[in-house]
């Protein structure tokens, strides 16, 4: 198998669109060239640097909260990262795919809020808090508002009451 059959088409990598090249781009973590790994791009929000999705999600995991929703490179502070087959060097462009890759997560069910009916994130969490239409998880949720002391602005707190049980995350 050549390249090019797993390369973008030669229109959509220009750098006037906005896509980097994808022969010569290597992940800084673990070496290997992404497009001949036939891997995808971990597309970090607020960071230009490119990785392996994989190597992206494996830092992310393997290391504290606080060092891993960085950059490995410049430290620059990501809180979301999407996979991609091109990489992009427009923010407007990056931000676009971001924010689709959110929809599609937001078409899938939470598994923690299936098991519990409640997730820590809230309104934060990425994947959807509906209840399955087989009448599963049918306890009672509320929404409560509250101000925050430290922001000072609305933000809300999900509570699920069980029959015997309170479990907020």
């Amino acid at each position: 198998m050549t390249n090019e059959s797993i390369s973008e088409p030669k229109h959509s990598i220009s750098r006037s669109n906005g896509i980097q090249s994808t022969r010569s781009m290597t992940c800084c973590i673990c070496l290997e060239n992404i497009v001949a790994t036939r891997k995808q791009f971990g597309i970090q929000n607020n960071c230009d640097h490119f990785f392996c999705f994989e190597c992206l999600s494996t830092w992310r995991r393997m290391n504290d909260k606080e060092i891993g929703r960085r950059c490995p490179l410049c430290r620059t502070r990501s809180t979301f990262i999407a996979p991609s087959w091109r990489c992009f060097t427009d923010t407007d462009d990056k931000q676009a795919l971001i924010g689709a890759h959110k929809l599609r997560l937001k078409t899938k069910p939470c598994r923690t809020f299936l098991q519990y009916s409640s997730c820590r994130y809230g309104r934060r969490c990425y994947y959807s808090h509906r209840y399955l239409s087989d009448g599963h998880n049918q306890n009672l949720l509320f929404d409560f508002q509250y101000l925050t002391s430290e922001n000072n602005h609305e933000s809300s707190e999900r509570v699920t009451y069980h029959s015997h049980r309170y479990r907020p995350y």
